[in-house]
């Protein structure tokens, strides 16, 4: 909806007082991850796998997930300061102290969670802007009690949690390439061609993550966010400026192995005694890298793997038919039409002498 008043554009989240939302949810997922492939031009399989899989995990969400309470405490026990989407609570280096008053307050908000209703609400009545300077308005906050606070559009708040699952799945795009169980710098011999594919994998991931990031840059502006604003967030998140712009124009920012991964390469080849499989590999990666850069985010990643590998694996072929057997009886001699000396005027026209000799005998005619 949008405000009438200021013109902001503001949501409510039914799903706080939807008791049906845990069916209908799943519903919803499948239908939206059909409707993005179709967007993406993708095909309509890719899409229902893909909605498939998320409907069926948000079936199982309030089964499996931890309470909010269970999950603070695993917070300051098991995970030892750090939340399950990885936000540091606090480090060795804190003090005891705050350690433990760090503890106490993350707990306590989890067990008080209508607290930060009571507290819009008073702000709101006594005209008190929030600790960030939020600006509360007393029928949204009334409206809240009930499940239909109304919330404020705001892409550049959001933007901050888009930028951190943006870092994440970079790395773990780098990761397809250096680690996990088809990483290339396990210790083991890897061939050349292993090293092209995990390097063309490892890109295709990194392609995703941006073109997610493009979309959401997107959507922020669309939304009526200030580009010089987004470009701020994405400085104070250790982005640059160039990534930013890059992701804004569409343009696909590829991934090369760093030099100490190239010396990791060698160090390995040498400790096993083994060819280096990147150097044999590297001028195929150049050309990927190459092209690569030229790819657009708008577009699909399309790229066929055979085309680059070195040594691909033959194409299965059908069998052959049987070769029908030869019945003496079509060859009859009076047939071949043979003169005199007992060979075709064809034979004897193509056939040397040393030929048809050969061919006579054959017969039993020499």
């Amino acid at each position: 909806m949008r405000d009438e008043d200021t013109g902001e554009l503001k949501y409510i989240d039914f799903s706080h007082s939807n008791a049906y939302d845990v069916v209908g949810r799943p519903i919803r997922t499948l239908l939206n991850r059909l409707q993005e492939g179709v967007d993406d031009e993708k095909p309509l399989l890719d899409g229902f796998a893909t909605g498939i899989a998320e409907a069926s995990g948000e079936i199982m969400n309030p089964f499996i997930s931890e309470s909010i309470f269970t999950e603070a405490l695993l917070d300051v026990t098991t995970r030892q300061g750090r939340t399950s989407e990885g936000k540091e609570l606090y480090s060795d280096q804190t003090s005891f102290g705050d350690k433990q008053k760090i503890k106490f307050l993350h707990v306590g908000q989890a067990l008080a969670p209508s607290f930060k209703s009571y507290d819009r609400l008073i702000r709101a009545g006594a005209n008190i802007p929030g600790k960030r300077g939020e600006d509360y308005q007393l029928d949204d906050e009334t409206a809240g009690f009930m499940g239909f606070r109304p919330i404020k559009v705001d892409p550049l708040k959001t933007m901050g949690f888009k930028i951190s699952g943006f870092q994440t799945g970079i790395r773990n795009a780098r990761r397809e390439f250096t680690g996990g169980a088809y990483g290339v710098l396990s210790g083991g011999k890897v061939s050349p061609d292993n090293v092209i594919e995990r390097y063309l994998k490892s890109n295709q991931a990194r392609f995703e993550v941006q073109k997610n990031m493009f979309k959401d840059i997107e959507a922020a502006e669309i939304l009526g966010t200030d580009s010089s604003d987004l470009r701020k967030t994405f400085k104070n998140r250790q982005l640059s400026p160039r990534t930013f712009n890059k992701l804004r124009d569409a343009e696909f920012i590829p991934f090369y192995p760093s030099l100490d991964i190239q010396k990791e390469f060698k160090e390995i080849a040498e400790k096993i005694n083994y060819l280096n499989p990147f150097e044999e590999a590297k001028d195929i990666l150049q050309e990927l890298f190459q092209e690569f850069k030229e790819m657009s985010l708008i577009e699909q990643f399309d790229i066929n793997l055979d085309n680059y590998l070195l040594n691909p694996e033959p194409l299965a072929q059908a069998p052959l038919p049987d070769t029908p057997g030869i019945n003496p009886a079509n060859f009859d001699t009076a047939v071949m039409n043979q003169d005199a000396s007992g060979l075709t005027s064809t034979e004897t026209a193509l056939l040397s002498p040393e030929e048809q000799a050969i061919r006579l005998r054959q017969r039993g005619q020499a």
